[in-house]
């Protein structure tokens, strides 16, 4: 596995400063670009590991793969309150699917118009749980620089490995409800 890291001539972390990685890719792009350097093979490297790397959870997770390449393989535990708002965003979504569902049934656009208001209560649910996952994934996102992962490096994997397991479920999370938004607003 190439470290995308070393590649940028920047320290390993779990999370990258945004800015100076952008730098760091029009330096290297520029040196590297195919009229220059008279082949495009890493150019292509410098792309991918860009696209990596200025992607927080991407970052993370070569981070991972190259200092604690065990701890993505092993299994890991949905922790409780993850599991509840998990069942909070399925209601939600349900509600929303069946609230299209039945919208689109509907060709009176006076009959639309009694709907409205159960359309903004259900973008009050929406925005409600999506401001919170959303601060929950940015919240985990802006702890783990800080996190001294050279020290006790078995604790640490783990929790790398659960901040990357959670991570992707909130990632996701958060733009299925922002599909959902685009959707009760069509």
């Amino acid at each position: 596995m190439t470290d995308y890291f070393h590649l940028f001539g920047v320290p390993r972390g779990p999370a990258l400063d945004a800015e100076m990685l952008k730098e760091k890719f029009h330096k290297l792009t520029a040196e590297h670009h195919p009229d220059v350097a008279k082949t495009d093979a890493d150019f292509a490297l410098i792309n991918e590991a860009y696209r990596t790397l200025s992607d927080p959870l991407l970052c993370l997770r070569h981070f991972i793969q190259l200092e604690f390449p065990s701890a993505l393989r092993a299994e890991q535990n949905m922790p409780e309150d993850l599991v509840q708002l998990f069942m909070h965003i399925a209601t939600v979504r349900r509600a929303i699917d069946a609230f299209v569902a039945r919208e689109t049934q509907i060709s009176s656009p006076l009959l639309r118009a009694h709907l409205a208001s159960e359309r903004l209560d259900i973008l009050d649910q929406l925005d409600s749980s999506l401001a919170f996952v959303t601060e929950t994934h940015d919240a985990l996102f802006a702890d783990l620089p800080h996190v001294d992962w050279k020290k006790n490096r078995e604790t640490v994997a783990e929790g790398f490995a659960m901040a990357h397991h959670m991570l992707s479920f909130l990632s996701k999370w958060r733009r299925q409800l922002m599909e959902d938004r685009v959707r009760l607003q069509m």
